[in-house]
């Protein structure tokens, strides 16, 4: 077994070293620096020695000067391991100096034993090389031993000079993280978020001030605590669940859950989980980032409440009914104890005892006499409209009539109980009310409407002001136009009560007409029947007793009772044109004005009569009533083409988007234009007696016949150039 010196001054490298020498089965002896392995080899002299250079006391170079002049050891190996002095001049000083071997470190073990075993062998052969430096050379030696060492301090200088430079920005790198620590650290103690520190098994390691705002526990009340403290009952799952992830470095991101206050109170939080790496990259616990999210749900759940009110508030609903969903919908909105509206009405009870109109002087004096503030709706704790205090608030007074005359743009306190602006505040105090907001109710057109307002057990957010705001402008138009609507169902009632009183009087004044018509038709009709029979009775029995003269009146007489009877008749028709109910049908109109044509040209024999009747589009209405329009009008044109040697008679028509328009054209005596005013009137004839006969009521009757369906009529004409006539009639009726 060789028995082998190793001398180096690091105990890393000797532990290596010999580990690798005693696996081989040598024995192996150790050193710190030159002078202690001298005194250890002479006291027990080794096989062979492993020197590093760069040593205290005494170098591996002096080593092996006293060595390889030391007769009882210069025939042992002394082999150079070093990793210092590795340049070529280093090396070849300790060959010229006696070492047997020069390796540099770090060698590979098996190369290295080669060696090893190398220059033994060598020894037992006596092939080991002396030492070329002989022993009257010191200052040769010396020289070349101080060049090594100057050089060595040179490169020593620059990796020094290079490793402050390194260790001047490592300080530097470490004082900016250093201060980042401070200022993540003054960032985390003041932020508005619950930042927590805990271990991988729960347990909490870090709380700062948000924290305990959050939670309500102080740092010395939870340091050390499980986490889960702050779970509250059903949502102990949670736990392993998150610690799962973060033992797998997984981030948890924004999970909305809720957690336990110290009060027992739940919050809705926003929780951010990370995993805590130690330096060696080991799990070792884990930070949450929990945001009070409370005000936020609140605000989501309100806008989904007024969402679905609103849909609630356009359903069919009386004033009071819609009154009474929005304040049942603001104290279920917002959580309100109490939610009313008040909407200006007359001072009626101004000088009848109301409570206001007494207080003489103070702020509090009803400044307006004609009109204040009525509660038309209460929800929550409170339902009643009758109470005294608050059924009629003054306009201009109190926090209602402030807010209704825009002396406060809105109201909204906190601090109910010690506001000096809240007048009730015992009544808040006694029934534990935070806030109070009001605001007012304006039209854009109409001006102040009214007030709403509500009080509440918790502080009323900013987020929440802003929706409450804006609810009031969405109730406005829904209240006007509930108003309106009420108005409309009055008047609506009104207008059946007096629609039902006048069809009385007109059902009583048409049966006086119709009995009127009734005695008109039978007492006329009576006395021209005797004086058309007497008159027939004198031509008959006195024909031989007058003479021409006489028969001449006989007959004029006839004539005109004959006139007057046809008269009767058509005042009577133009009378139950009026009355009479329509049946409405689907009528050809074309074939309805041939028919006419037909009958009329029947009546005239010996006539030349040219008929031209275009397409015409059908309509909806009263047949009987429709076939008396064409009668009238084509008797009419046949009657005044009767001087014509050739009559032409045209029908045409055509179909708008909204009417059905129809025409009659002659050739005939036509009108002036001036008169054409004359033309509907009853009685107004345009052309005398003797050029045309007729009782001037056909016309007005075909255009109340035209009015009864929806229509409309007119003519054009000009004196002997004929004339024609327009009438229109809705499409669809």
């Amino acid at each position: 077994m060789n028995r082998i010196l190793i001398v180096d001054d690091k105990p890393d490298n000797r532990y290596l070293l010999r580990a690798l020498l005693t696996g081989h089965g040598c024995e192996v002896d150790e050193a710190c620096h030159g002078a202690e392995a001298l005194v250890r080899a002479r006291q027990t002299p080794p096989d062979l020695v492993v020197s590093d250079l760069l040593m205290p006391v005494m170098d591996g170079y002096t080593l092996l000067r006293h060595w390889k002049s030391d007769d009882r050891l210069k025939q042992i190996p002394f082999i150079v391991y070093t990793a210092t002095y590795t340049e070529p001049k280093d090396e070849q000083l300790a060959l010229d100096l006696g070492a047997d071997d020069f390796i540099i470190k770090p060698a590979e073990p098996e190369p290295f034993m080669v060696r090893i075993r190398e220059v033994l062998a060598k020894q037992k052969k006596g092939e080991l090389s002396p030492s070329k430096f002989p022993k009257d050379e010191d200052r040769v030696l010396l020289k070349q031993y101080n060049e090594v060492l100057v050089r060595r301090l040179e490169i020593k200088m620059e990796q020094l000079q290079q490793a402050n430079h390194e260790l001047e920005r490592e300080i530097n790198a470490l004082k900016r993280a250093e201060q980042k620590i401070v200022n993540l650290a003054a960032i985390v103690e003041s932020s508005d978020d619950a930042i927590i520190g805990k271990t991988i098994e729960g347990i909490i390691t870090s709380w700062n001030k948000g924290a305990e705002r959050l939670y309500g526990f102080t740092e010395g009340e939870i340091i050390g605590k499980p986490i889960s403290m702050l779970f509250p009952p059903g949502h102990e799952d949670e736990i392993p669940l998150i610690l799962a992830k973060i033992r797998h470095r997984e981030h948890v991101q924004h999970y909305e859950t809720e957690r336990r206050r110290k009060t027992g109170e739940l919050v809705q939080v926003s929780l951010t989980v990370s995993p805590i790496e130690d330096l060696e990259g080991q799990i070792i616990g884990a930070s949450t980032i929990a945001r009070d999210i409370t005000a936020r749900k609140r605000t989501e759940k309100c806008i989904r409440k007024i969402s679905s009110l609103q849909t609630a508030l356009h359903e069919p609903g009386t004033l009071h009914e819609k009154l009474k969903r929005i304040t049942d919908g603001a104290v279920n909105t917002f959580d309100a104890e109490v939610a009313r509206i008040w909407l200006m009405g007359p001072g009626d009870l101004c000088h009848l005892g109301c409570m206001h109109a007494g207080v003489v002087e103070g702020p509090h004096v009803c400044r307006h006499r004609d009109k204040c503030l009525h509660l038309v709706a209460s929800s929550g704790r409170y339902t009643r409209l009758d109470g005294k205090a608050h059924g009629r608030v003054p306009f201009g007074c109190y926090k209602i009539g402030l807010i209704a005359s825009g002396e406060a743009d809105g109201f909204l306190t906190n601090d109910v109980t010690n506001d000096p602006r809240v007048h009730n505040r015992e009544w808040a105090k006694s029934l534990g009310l935070v806030s109070f907001a009001g605001y007012q109710l304006r039209h854009p057109h109409s001006g102040t409407m009214g007030v709403l307002a509500l009080f509440a057990r918790h502080p009323i957010t900013s987020e929440e002001d802003a929706l409450l705001r804006s609810f009031s402008n969405l109730i406005v138009p829904v209240i006007r136009t509930a108003q309106a609507e009420e108005e409309l169902r009055k008047l609506n009632a009104e207008l059946e009560q007096r629609v039902g009183e006048r069809t009385a009087q007109l059902e009583a004044a048409n049966k006086e007409l119709e009995a009127f018509s009734y005695s008109v038709s039978h007492d006329l009709h009576a006395p021209l029947r005797a004086i058309n029979g007497f008159s027939n009775m004198l031509v008959e029995e006195g024909a031989n007793q007058l003479n021409e003269e006489g028969r001449r009146i006989v007959d004029v007489i006839r004539a005109e009772t004959k006139r007057m009877g046809q008269l009767i008749d058509d005042l009577l028709a133009f009378s139950r044109i009026g009355r009479q109910d329509m049946q409405s049908i689907e009528v050809d109109m074309g074939a309805l004005a041939q028919t006419v044509f037909d009958a009329c040209a029947a009546q005239a024999p010996g006539r030349k009569l040219q008929f031209k009747l275009h397409p015409l589009p059908p309509v909806r209405g009263d047949k009987n009533l429709l076939r008396q329009v064409w009668v009238n009008l084509i008797s009419n044109a046949v009657k005044y083409t009767r001087p014509m040697d050739a009559a032409k008679i045209e029908i045409t028509g055509h179909a708008g988007d909204r009417e059905l328009h129809y025409s009659v054209k002659d050739n005939g005596a036509g009108f002036d234009m001036k008169n054409v005013h004359k033309l509907f009137r009853v009685f107004q004839r345009l052309h005398s007696e003797d050029e045309f006969e007729g009782t001037g009521v056909g016309l007005a009757l075909v255009q109340r016949i035209v009015q009864r369906h929806g229509g409309r009529i007119w003519a054009e004409g000009k004196v002997k150039e004929g004339a024609t006539f327009h009438f229109t009639l809705p499409v669809n009726r």
